[in-house]
Formats: structure tokens, sequence, C-alpha cells
């Protein structure tokens, strides 16, 4: 019964892609930046969502991304490291 008149709750796939906007729209790079993504949220989507499980899934997403960031960072240095490489072996040591 209470249940109608609370506001509507946004599904999972709407909290993934709000998530990914405030990721975006605050600049956060890093799991440091977790605070800044979650308070975005919160003042776009105030009672549109659990905010636990929007926080776990920002804690996801900005791990991936810095994740990413390493990955790329670190075949950036085996490259360099391994110096002047003919092109056609490039791929195979990314």
């Amino acid at each position: 019964m209470i249940g109608e008149f609370l506001p509507k709750q946004l599904d999972e796939g709407a909290v993934i892609a709000a998530a990914k906007s405030a990721i975006a729209s605050t600049g956060a790079t890093s799991i440091k930046d977790m605070g800044k993504v979650v308070n975005a949220l919160k003042a776009a989507h105030a009672g549109e969502m659990d905010f636990a499980k929007a926080s776990a899934i920002v804690k996801g997403l900005l791990f991936r991304l810095g994740a990413a960031k390493v990955s790329a960072s670190l075949k950036r240095r085996r490259v360099e490291r391994l110096g002047a490489i003919p092109s056609t072996l490039l791929p195979l040591c990314t």
C-alpha cells in the first residue's frame, strides 16, 4: 500500500547508465573520486535509487576505469622498454 506513494526506483540498467553519466560529468578518473560521483548521483536522482547498490556499481566502474589506465600504461612501458620494434611485431608486444 505504501509502495504506491513512494517514488519509482530505477532498474539496474538505468542506475548503471546514470553512474556512467555521473562519472563523465564529474571527470572522475579513479576510485578516489567515488564520493564526487555518488554525490552527483544523489543530487540528480534523490529517492530514485538504492544508493548502497549505486555505490557498488560506481565502485566497479571506477575500478575498471583505473585498471584500464594501468593496463595501457603497462603496455606503453613494455613497448618503450623493448625499444624499436618492427611494426609487424608491435601488435604481439602490446
